[in-house]
């Protein structure tokens, strides 16, 4: 009998239960078939973007879709996402779903120059305006509309420097390989994520903190000899290697896919 069946449900406020009614829809919460019923039953739900001729990302339940335009054109991108919605809003509803006003957000992004030249229409969703964000979390990364990532790195630092001095109170008590392991996978660990070429400064200054600790020297000592002496490489060519490391696995698996379609490679003129 499958675990699908059968299923009821009843509502409890205080002292107050509603009637038992059957489950018709949905799986059981933290089910381990959940994410792929989920998506097996999203199967369709691209073409609506596809239709209106606007990029999309699916990532379980989180949606996300943008349009790309000139100042100028603004006017009629915001049209174009508005009419999607719309649809949306219909497929939902037709699919047993509920479009969220309150967690449907949107950014406009670009450069300083250009976010100025912008002027935006009032953009509806279910009855809603929905204003502009200044920034949006994705998958745990905060983006601006200046694409500027101050607000990400910042978040970085302040995570980083916390576990910092919690292993710099506990360092005399560490050896050195010890010091090593916790400092890098605590605190260095989040320069591997969504690394950005952005605010090197500040990414440098993380990474000489994190060396004083390891090598118990205060203040604004000098550190570079012990960046070499350990392996570690200067902030700007940590990000580099990464960055070749994360490309040439693409290339090597073709995955993922989308990132791999990306990629053109170019015969050297000279051999």
């Amino acid at each position: 009998m499958s675990y699908l069946n059968g299923r009821t449900q009843s509502v409890s406020v205080l002292s107050s239960t509603s009637s038992t009614r059957p489950l018709q829809f949905g799986v059981p919460q933290g089910s381990v078939l959940g994410p792929q019923l989920f998506s097996i039953y999203l199967l369709g739900f691209e073409e609506v973007f596809s239709a209106h001729g606007l990029n999309y990302m699916l990532y379980a339940d989180d949606t996300q879709f943008a349009d790309s335009c000139t100042p100028s054109e603004i006017g009629s991108a915001v049209l174009k996402l508005q009419s999607c919605i719309g649809d949306l809003k219909r497929w939902f509803a037709l699919n047993m779903l509920v479009l969220n006003s309150f967690k449907t957000e949107i950014i406009l992004l670009g450069s300083r120059n250009r976010l100025k030249q912008c002027i935006v229409p009032d953009i509806m969703v279910v009855s809603r305006v929905l204003p502009l964000s200044t920034k949006v979390r994705d998958l745990g990364v905060m983006f601006e509309s200046d694409i500027s990532m101050k607000t990400y790195i910042s978040k970085i630092r302040s995570t980083a420097f916390s576990y910092l001095h919690i292993i710099g109170r506990l360092r005399k008590c560490l050896s050195m390989s010890q010091c090593l392991l916790l400092v890098y996978f605590l605190a260095l660990s989040h320069l591997n994520y969504c690394f950005t070429v952005s605010e090197l400064g500040r990414l440098q200054s993380l990474l000489n903190a994190s060396v004083r600790v390891v090598i118990r020297k205060k203040g604004k000592s000098e550190v570079q000899t012990f960046l070499a002496d350990m392996g570690w490489l200067p902030i700007k060519q940590w990000i580099l290697l990464r960055s070749a490391s994360f490309i040439y696995s693409v290339i090597k698996n073709g995955k993922p896919s989308y990132l791999a379609s990306l990629l053109h490679f170019q015969a050297p003129r000279h051999l």
